[in-house]
């Protein structure tokens, strides 16, 4: 089901040019923020470009770059009811909602040439880092709180000093993994600013909410009732119906190429799998998916070497009857 990875090669938002037939990049890439390392021009003052090296953005990029969520529509997909007497195909009628959105949200339209499925649209949509944080602080999306900032914080300006003689919370600090609904800092809770955990080097290239939140909300924004702001596209019930092909968060191909090295490395062992990596990525359902598997890898590696005994000493007994059966398998 995963035909359009190979039909959407897009890198931080934009197509390429064998995909789509045309480059139609979401920014266009410059010398101060190159999408390739070592890839940057420079114009020289007759009007000729000369290739300069560069290095490669180092952890953050412009939030801009990247879709929070892509729609797959067939081009010659015909709207239907009352949007059929309106548009003439279903990503018009699709990219109109969108745009439509009391909460801003970016729309792109691409066309894709996929080998099976033929003309495809891919509706590339993206919220302002505004209204992610708007849309945040209107439904409570909880977040977590840096612990040592916390802990200063609780100190200092509370005068309150949560310890764990006991030990309930170990591995973790008292202040680990504490969650809150989010508010956006004002001039009376400036301090909200500095509390908020900010997306590490895993989590995506936006400096406020990791990409996988950011997706969620931006895709929240699209399914909401235009009461509270959003655009209504009922995006389950499009798929069900054969309007929408399918529904996904691009890949940001800094962070995904070094995370599919860590999981696929040959030195990874089952218990020291990076699943919190996963965790950060692509999700808690994946990272528990990977949780599980690697868990029951481990505890079968203690019933691999008493199988491997019971083997190894039904085989060295000959005439016996498991051996016999074992020989025979």
């Amino acid at each position: 089901n995963q035909w359009w990875s190979s039909a959407c090669p897009i890198a931080f938002g934009t197509m390429s040019e064998e995909a789509s037939g045309e480059a139609a990049p979401l920014i266009e890439p410059t010398a101060e923020t190159p999408l390739v390392e070592g890839e940057a021009t420079e114009t020289k003052e007759d009007g000729t470009a000369e290739a300069e090296d560069v290095e490669a953005p180092a952890s953050k990029h412009e939030p801009s770059m990247v879709a929070d969520f892509v729609l797959v529509l067939r081009a010659d997909k015909k709207p239907r009811g009352k949007a059929s007497k309106e548009f003439d195909f279903a990503w018009q009628w699709l990219e109109s909602k969108l745009s439509a959105a009391t909460r801003t949200l970016d729309v792109e339209v691409i066309d894709v040439e996929h080998e099976s499925e033929g003309a495809l649209k891919f509706v590339c949509v993206t919220a302002p880092a505004a209204t992610i944080a708007d849309y945040a602080d209107y439904i409570n999306y909880p977040v977590q709180f840096k612990p040592e900032e916390l802990a200063t914080f609780s100190a200092e300006t509370c005068k309150l000093s949560l310890s764990d003689e006991m030990g309930v919370t170990d591995p973790w600090g008292c202040y680990d993994y504490i969650y809150a609904a989010y508010e956006e800092p004002n001039e009376e809770k400036a301090h909200l600013k500095d509390l908020w955990k900010t997306p590490d080097e895993d989590e995506g290239i936006h400096p406020q909410f990791p990409s996988r939140t950011r997706s969620q909300l931006a895709l929240g924004i699209a399914k909401s009732s235009k009461k509270h702001g959003g655009a209504l596209v009922k995006v389950d019930t499009l798929m069900a119906n054969g309007t929408v092909l399918a529904c996904f968060s691009p890949n940001e191909p800094f962070i995904h190429e070094k995370l599919e090295a860590a999981m696929t490395s040959t030195w990874t062992m089952p218990w020291n799998y990076p699943v919190d990596r996963v965790r950060a990525y692509y999700g808690e359902k994946i990272a528990f998916y990977f949780a599980f598997g690697n868990y029951y890898t481990t505890a079968l590696i203690p019933l691999m070497v008493m199988g491997g005994l019971c083997l190894f000493s039904a085989a060295s007994e000959r005439g016996d009857i498991v051996s016999a059966m074992l020989n025979t398998y």
